[in-house]
């Protein structure tokens, strides 16, 4: 088991399945800077315009999926004829790419974590369709959490505890079940602490909190899943 998980403005300590992959999906593209400095994953697999932000950063994923309805069919070509793997799908289809990049994921490795990037901005509806396909989809993985420069989140799930340091104070962090209730929740080194707190799906009340000037954060959750987010910056 890993211990904690380096993100470039943050370090979040965590326990955590020792392999990690990183998925690139098609939304609002990391920078090449940031992408460049992510190295804990093992995999890194591309999903249909996800392909352009790994190309652009120099790094070649492991697996591209899709229906190439988004991707440059140049660079898509180009990368398998470097060695990716593809899964082509037809663009009229029951399932998102992302679905279908689950689906496999699921059956093609053994239990790991998954982390995700290129899945914020854009359209709520595709957001909304990202975030619940990688929570509940499949039980053959660990969903860890998704994020770019701008804002991100990583999850708990029952007993789980989390502390996060900021290298630059983030505008504001909040706390959002993903779970019917998420129960026995606590945090510190924010403004508006709580301490053994009931969190509703349906009463999210808990966000926009301000991090503390040491800007270090402590989460712990007893039952339930729960999303740690944070927004680094006023672009989002």
């Amino acid at each position: 088991m890993r211990n904690q998980l380096e993100l470039p403005n943050m370090k979040i300590e965590i326990s955590l399945m020792d392999e990690i992959d990183l998925m690139v999906l098609g939304g609002r593209e990391p920078s090449i800077k940031w992408l460049n400095s992510l190295s804990f994953y093992d995999e890194l697999w591309a999903v249909d315009r996800g392909l352009h932000p790994c190309l652009a950063s120099g790094l070649l994923p492991h697996k591209i999926i899709g229906d190439k309805d988004s991707a440059d069919i140049n660079l898509w070509q180009r990368a398998v004829d470097s060695g990716a793997v593809e899964y082509k799908f037809p663009r009229e289809k029951d399932a998102t790419d992302f679905q279908l990049a689950l689906d496999i994921f699921s059956k093609e490795t053994a239990v790991k974590g998954l982390f995700l990037t290129g899945a914020l901005g854009g359209r709520f509806d595709h957001l909304w369709s990202v975030i619940l396909s990688f929570l509940y989809y499949s039980d053959k993985y660990r969903p860890v959490g998704l994020a770019d420069e701008n804002e991100g989140m990583i999850f708990l799930m029952n007993d789980d505890r989390a502390k996060i340091t900021f290298r630059n104070k983030p505008l504001a962090l909040s706390l959002i079940s993903f779970s019917e209730t998420c129960q026995g929740v606590f945090i510190d080194g924010v403004k508006w602490p709580l301490s053994d707190a009931v969190l509703e799906y349906r009463k999210p009340y808990s966000i926009s909190n301000e991090v503390s000037e040491n800007s270090s954060v402590e989460v712990k959750l007893a039952k339930g899943l729960l999303a740690i987010y944070w927004a680094q910056n006023s672009e989002v």
